[in-house]
């Protein structure tokens, strides 16, 4: 970290990510891209923001009032004591920071999940808070909806959005398996797409246990293919029930959309959509919450009821974006991504040449700045910090800053 003068205040502050250590987590992915050793130890995800279930600690650019570090703070509190987020952000969102900017690397399928919206969101948390619900047996764990979106960094899987029916019913008449069977009836019967998807999927997901371990045992006993991974959803299912065995959520994959997400394309994910991340290392951004809803592929609490009426069982294909891509300046490539949600937008800045400097422009609201490859260094009037991979700067409203360097950083910022 590069120090600076103190005298115009701290409006730029270096962060630590929170690290979250979670079973489907790879040992080696995170380790390695922070460039420390694995010490076998699933690593997850790192967390860089404000939400309360995880800070990032925070230690200043520049040096305290006795010219030494003033020791590490939390990002939580820093945002609502002081002018971070800037007139604008406050008064859309209030006294929070919007968004949460998260490294993930799966070896292992997360929860077959959703997520609610704003409404359902604080209307399920007000009604826990008022019964006071236990923690751990809480749907809402806090008050905001949590639409997301994945960048991949390698390749990614996931599964995200409902197929339609017809080509649903066509792959479960082929696992020539009874309770699949029975589904496919389902999507056969009349009514809307979405009234037979939803049908469809809550049989499955409802299917009594000896039903359930008779299809997945099926499935189990299918050959393994040698098509992409995706192009067989009854494949997909097999491999998912290998990693969850007797888990209802494999049979209902078959449902969604498989999603090969090649690196540096976006995956949006809003409120409703039933989605998975199957595998892969990724840069994830997201309004700053942590609601899921499950439905299966979990060893934590599935409510199902409260899962059913949050979901959007409209079918649609995934949203995958690319990015567009500019040369602003010689030596510097900028991606952007069109993401539709108002609490963060994203640019991948890459700086080819060392000789080359890049002024992101609009100053206003709270930026964070995160380190993807080389080194790339954060100058603000107040501060300078150099970023490596998984390192991570906070800037403040108002300020404006360069990238200097040889590297690539993510800057997600409120649109």
């Amino acid at each position: 970290m590069i120090g600076a003068g103190e005298e115009a205040g701290e409006t730029m502050w270096h962060l630590r990510g929170a690290v979250q250590a979670y079973g489907w987590g790879s040992s080696r992915t995170i380790p390695e891209f922070l460039g420390i050793e694995p010490d076998g130890s699933p690593c997850a995800e790192v967390w860089f923001g404000g939400h309360p279930g995880a800070p990032s600690t925070l230690l200043p650019v520049s040096p305290g009032p006795a010219g030494g570090d003033t020791g590490p703070g939390r990002l939580d509190e820093l945002v609502a004591d002081g002018a971070v987020l800037g007139d604008r952000v406050r008064e859309t969102f209030g006294e929070r920071l919007p968004f949460l900017v998260k490294l993930l690397a799966a070896d292992r399928p997360l929860s077959l999940q959703v997520h609610p919206d704003a409404r359902r969101a604080r209307d399920g948390y007000a009604r826990e808070q008022a019964a006071q619900v236990p923690v751990g047996l809480r749907s809402y764990v806090d008050d905001q909806h949590k639409p997301e979106t994945l960048v991949a960094l390698t390749g990614m899987r996931a599964l995200a959005g409902f197929r339609e029916p017809a080509a649903v019913a066509a792959d479960l008449v082929r696992s020539a398996t009874a309770p699949l069977l029975t589904a496919a009836a389902v999507l056969d019967r009349p009514g809307t797409p979405s009234a037979r998807v939803a049908a469809a999927f809550e049989h499955v997901l409802r299917l009594p246990a000896a039903e359930r371990r008779r299809a997945l045992d099926a499935l189990a006993e299918r050959p393994v293919g040698d098509r992409p991974w995706g192009a067989d959803p009854l494949e997909t299912a097999r491999a998912l029930a290998v990693a969850h065995p007797d888990d209802a959520g494999a049979l209902a994959s078959v449902l969604l959309n498989p999603v090969d997400l090649p690196a540096g394309h976006a995956l949006s994910v809003g409120a409703g959509v039933v989605h998975c991340y199957v595998g892969g290392f990724g840069l994830e951004i997201m309004a700053s919450s942590d609601n899921v809803l499950r439905a299966g592929l979990t060893t934590k609490r599935v409510d199902l009821p409260e899962l059913l009426a949050a979901v959007d069982f409209t079918p649609h294909a995934a949203d995958v974006r690319a990015p567009s891509v500019t040369w602003p300046v010689p030596g510097v490539g900028v991606q952007r991504y069109d993401l539709p949600f108002a609490e963060f937008g994203l640019r991948v800045v890459d700086l080819v040449d060392p000789r080359a400097r890049y002024l992101p422009g609009d100053p206003t609201g709270p930026r964070v700045v995160l380190g993807l490859a080389g080194t790339v260094v954060v100058s603000a009037p107040t501060g300078r910090c150099a970023v490596a991979p998984g390192e991570a700067v906070l800037v403040g409203d108002g300020e404006e800053i360069a990238l200097d360097g040889s590297g690539r950083v993510a800057l997600v910022a409120v649109p």
